[in-house]
């Protein structure tokens, strides 16, 4: 069975660069526009996609043997990861931003 994994690591707000952290007294700003779901379901589908060549390249560089663990380390909203999961047994995808890694879940 194959696994997909997206993990968060980060500080501060997890939703926003733009927030403060409230226990050192300051307040948290309003959530920007850019961090909304709906956002980063656009971004996902309009960013450009990396060429097939590149992950013929990368598959053509790793044996099966050797395909157990898939880690992409801000791995986004899956771009690279998610066409490259499907020959590991389990992939995992880090990255700071929680909305990234909503869409890329909802992707997976």
């Amino acid at each position: 069975a194959r696994h997909h994994r997206a993990h968060h690591h980060g500080t501060g707000h997890a939703d926003s660069d733009d927030s403060s952290d409230s226990s050192n007294g300051n307040v948290a700003s309003p959530e920007p526009k850019w961090a909304t779901l709906s956002y980063w379901a656009k971004y996902a589908r309009y960013r450009p996609h990396y060429p097939h060549v590149l992950f013929n390249r990368i598959l053509a560089e790793v044996p099966t043997e050797r395909r157990g663990l898939l880690m992409d380390v801000g791995c986004g909203s899956g771009q690279a990861l998610l066409p490259l999961a499907k020959h590991f047994r389990r992939s995992v995808g880090i990255d700071p931003s929680v909305p990234h890694l909503r869409e890329a879940e909802r992707l997976a």
